[in-house]
């Protein structure tokens, strides 16, 4: 077996370390969100929604470049996920702007001022909140699904 040496172990702690500052929750505010945060926040859902049309469409759309981009779109959003405990950081980052409380709380019976992208424009659409669950396995069937036929065009073109 190999002994790590030092400088593996240094990197090793400084990626846990920074690993546990993205996970740890943020301080709620009570303070409205200025005129700034709320136009920064406007950007990052108007940006969080293209990218999420992006993926409705993007492996139907007939170009090379448009089928790997939504393949590596895919694959980020999943990793990012995996590493923000089925949270999107665009919505970590919203939350953190609007002041909002930065803890998610799972269920059905979460609170209204959560900030949940996914089904806030769920909710926009069809006039019905779904679960948190129900949600991210929506978001999942569309990031695998969206991934996997730009995979396959790609594969076959």
């Amino acid at each position: 077996m190999l002994v790590p040496q030092a400088e593996d172990r240094v990197a090793r702690d400084r990626l846990g370390y920074a690993l546990a500052l993205m996970s740890e929750p943020l301080p709620h505010t009570t303070a409205a969100p200025g005129l700034a945060a709320r136009s920064v926040a406007r950007a990052l859902w108007l940006l969080h929604t293209a990218l999420t049309l992006f993926l409705i469409v993007g492996w139907a759309l007939p170009w090379n470049a448009a089928l790997w981009a939504c393949l590596g779109v895919a694959v980020l959003m999943q990793l990012q996920w995996w590493l923000n405990a089925n949270e999107c950081v665009l919505t970590q980052w919203e939350t953190r702007l609007l002041g909002r409380p930065a803890q998610r709380e799972a269920g059905p019976d979460a609170p209204p001022e959560e900030q949940r992208f996914a089904a806030d424009l769920i909710e926009r659409i069809f006039r019905r909140r779904p679960s948190a669950a129900c949600t991210d396995r929506l978001a999942y069937a569309v990031v695998w699904t969206s991934g996997s036929l730009s995979a396959l065009r790609l594969a076959y073109a």
